[in-house]
């Protein structure tokens, strides 16, 4: 007889949660320490999010900017409640990118 494994303790609801108990568990682990290093609120500006490799990945469109203040801003701190760009390679490395040609060197966003 197969136990399953116990849930951790509710934090915050994971974007996406699979039906399989076991990966279940470990997206509720993930998540909840994502909200505890950046707060839900901000994750949840990232309406859409994948589940690759045990872990949550942001999807992350580059916000429109007018300026160069604007640009350090997206980097340093984040606009419009996005996690900041710098967050995300900290956090992600180059995975939240997803190969897209636009997003794969620091002057891409500024081609905008």
């Amino acid at each position: 007889m197969s136990t399953v494994p116990a849930l951790p303790p509710l934090k915050s609801t994971p974007p996406l949660l699979s039906l399989d108990p076991h990966i279940a568990s470990l997206q509720h682990s993930n998540w909840n320490t994502l909200v505890a290093k950046y707060g839900e609120q901000r994750l949840r500006h990232h309406s859409t999010w994948s589940w690759e490799h045990q872990e949550f990945l942001p999807f992350y469109a580059f916000q429109p900017v007018n300026s160069i203040c604007e640009i350090w801003e997206e980097w340093s701190r984040g606009i419009n409640g996005f996690l900041s760009t710098r967050e995300l390679e900290e956090g992600w490395s180059a995975r939240w990118r997803r190969n897209n040609s636009g997003l794969k060197t620091e002057n891409g966003g500024a081609k905008r």
